[in-house]
């Protein structure tokens, strides 16, 4: 019976991971030509040295960790406040921000030498395709869950592989609780 349900939640967590690459996919065949010079621009700059935490809260699982129907993450989950703002952990272009089914309002941003972020979990976003966006500027807020603390997934990919920001995030001096501790 265990193994069943295993196999499901395992099931049902590569479809959405497969939704999921497939808008990453998308928002990059369907850059806005208006936006194709930033994009070039932030293709040919050097990849960032340091990433700014994207929301104030705990990290509960860690790159490679086991999330808690027992996969390995490709990204870092925090937990956060309901409203917390979730902010871009550096200057980028979105290159989508709205609802994927399984994973809240997402925003995919294409940051400085070709790496993507992913964020999701996110309740509202304030950003749209094609948009330029500063480091520390807003994306939007977590969602309001009542009394349990909502969750953010980050994910940084580099070449198109997800690649761990935790030392990114601490070289930046602002790791959020729960990360400065285990890296430094």
């Amino acid at each position: 019976m265990a193994s069943g349900e295993l196999f499901a939640a395992e099931s049902a967590i590569a479809d959405r991971q497969g939704r999921l690459e497939g808008v990453t996919a998308d928002a990059d065949a369907l850059t806005p030509p208006e936006s194709r010079g930033a994009e070039a621009g932030l293709d040919r700059a050097a990849t960032p040295k340091a990433l700014l935490a994207p929301v104030q809260g705990e990290v509960t699982t860690g790159f490679g960790g086991r999330t808690p129907d027992g996969l390995r993450s490709r990204g870092l989950w925090f937990t956060a406040g309901s409203g917390a703002i979730v902010s871009s952990p550096t200057a980028g272009l979105v290159d989508y921000a709205g609802p994927l089914a399984g994973w809240g309002a997402i925003v995919i941003l294409r940051g400085p030498g070709g790496c993507h972020m992913v964020l999701s979990g996110i309740g509202r976003t304030f950003v749209a395709r094609g948009q330029y966006i500063a480091a520390g500027q807003s994306l939007g807020v977590m969602p309001a869950t009542g009394h349990s603390a909502a969750r953010l997934y980050f994910e940084f990919r580099l070449g198109g592989a997800p690649t761990d920001p935790s030392r990114l995030i601490a070289r930046a001096g602002v790791a959020p609780t729960g990360l400065r501790h285990k890296l430094l």
